[in-house]
């Protein structure tokens, strides 16, 4: 993989759309029906398979637009004879289509073309071999992959190891199941730029949701919900939910560099890691707007709501209401590269990067802090929003902030971290009046009315 540097989402109901369904067709009949219209879901010419399904039961077949009528109940075939897709040419105007397990996993074959897919796929029982290095555009119509299962020998341990310049849009990912020996994500490893003869093409996410299980297994590698490292590009309106395990674990993305920017991202998860968890971003420089966290994270050095380590760029408009545990089991080797670090645990940032300009605007943390003494006379830092500002080394940057807020009642912390003073503690009584919150105003925010402040895209 390339970088330029060196350093269950909730449940989307399927759009409601005028599906074709397949008949349960006699097998002889059906048999003759795929010999006479070259009907094969598997690109390798096996079986016909009705609709291109890989079970041979009834699916989703018809392209997410299409309100005609099929005679009789039958689905048109998924693929022309020989075709190694559902149909088109892989164009812009004509791009080609996946109705089948098979046909997803020929991405590879053509990874520069544009595709759509046209039914829902159940990979259950099929060897996921992970799309290598993805350039093109994908369309998923709304549809979803289930029960996609990457295993340790997988080349990648993610759906896709890179989407190079990409575009993926309108898809859901359920029931799935990573477990890698190497960096592991949830959608991409990493999201990256493409140089074409024109100039550069930046990747682009929108309207992906996924749900399931995320490990790392190596000794020192991440686990993250969606993204490994986040390049260059833009990423909006996703979100994941399940489970994160990993040496670091984040619920959005591992990385995400200078030029990556992510708006609206909402994360339900549980983190668990030996060394960082971050709620949303371990290590970021990017623009991050709209990002609301929720469920429980567990780190032995690090712990944070939102992020680890704010180097540089922007977060605003963000919440957590996480149960953060700073358990203690990763050891601090006082001669050595880690001298300079204590254990921290915070509602916000664990690490603002010393040095760096940092926006930080309109956030909050409404969660549980929950830090016992460390195993050795080893300095714990916890805190509401911030574990350090100045006063600790690598801690610092420069501010640039306007309106964060904590509750000292679910916390358990009173001050204010770091030398932050324009922050506020707050009651969990107090943060449900939005007098108290005057800067979380619509239409981003639904404002506090008898509970804390909501980003309103996470509204039904």
């Amino acid at each position: 993989m390339k970088t330029e540097n060196t350093e269950r989402p909730r449940e989307t109901p399927h759009d409601n759309r005028t599906h074709a369904r397949t008949a349960l067709t006699p097998l002889p009949l059906l048999l003759l029906l795929g010999a006479v219209v070259g009907c094969g879901g598997d690109s390798s010419g096996g079986p016909a398979d009705a609709g291109g399904s890989d079970s041979g039961l009834a699916v989703d077949a018809a392209p997410p637009d299409s309100d005609a009528e099929v005679d009789g109940g039958a689905e048109p075939p998924c693929a022309p004879s020989g075709a190694p897709f559902g149909g088109g040419t892989g164009s812009a105007a004509d791009p080609f289509t996946i109705c089948a397990t098979s046909q997803w996993m020929a991405l590879d074959a053509d990874p520069d073309a544009h595709y759509r897919l046209t039914a829902d796929l159940d990979f259950s029982g099929v060897t996921y071999t992970p799309i290598a290095d993805f350039r093109g555009t994908l369309d998923g119509g709304g549809y979803t992959l289930s029960h996609i299962t990457i295993a340790p020998a997988a080349a990648a341990g993610a759906p896709f190891d890179e989407l190079n310049g990409a575009t993926l849009a309108d898809l859901r990912i359920t029931q799935l199941e990573v477990m890698h020996a190497g960096p592991a994500a949830g959608l991409a490893l990493e999201l990256s730029l493409r140089t074409i003869p024109s100039g550069t093409r930046p990747s682009t996410v929108r309207d992906v949701h996924v749900s399931g299980t995320v490990t790392s297994t190596g000794s020192d590698t991440p686990a993250s919900g969606l993204v490994g490292t986040f390049v260059r590009g833009t990423v909006e309106d996703v979100s994941f939910e399940g489970t994160v395990n990993g040496f670091n674990a984040s619920g959005f993305a591992d990385w995400v560099q200078q030029a990556g920017t992510a708006h609206r991202v909402r994360i339900d998860a549980t983190l668990e890691a030996t060394k960082d968890a971050a709620g949303a971003v371990r290590l970021t420089l990017g623009t991050l707007r709209e990002v609301a966290v929720h469920g429980s994270a567990t780190g032995g050095l690090h712990v944070s709501g939102l992020l680890g380590a704010l180097a540089g760029g922007l977060l605003a408009d963000a919440y957590a209401d996480m149960a953060l545990t700073l358990d203690f089991t990763f050891p601090i080797d006082p001669g050595g590269l880690l001298a300079d670090q204590s254990y921290r645990a915070a509602g916000a940032v664990t690490e603002p990067r010393y040095g760096t300009l940092v926006r930080f605007e309109r956030v909050y943390f409404a969660g549980s802090i929950t830090a016992d003494e460390p195993p050795a006379a080893e300095e714990t830092v916890t805190d509401g929003l911030f574990a350090c500002w100045g006063g600790y080394t690598g801690c610092g940057g420069t501010w640039l902030g306007d309106g964060c807020y904590w509750d000292t009642d679910t916390s358990g912390e009173s001050a204010p971290g770091g030398g932050r003073t324009e922050c506020v503690g707050l009651t969990s009584a107090q943060l449900a009046i939005g007098s108290n919150t005057p800067e979380f105003v619509a239409p981003t925010w639904t404002p506090a009315s008898g509970a804390p402040p909501r980003l309103a895209f996470e509204e039904p």
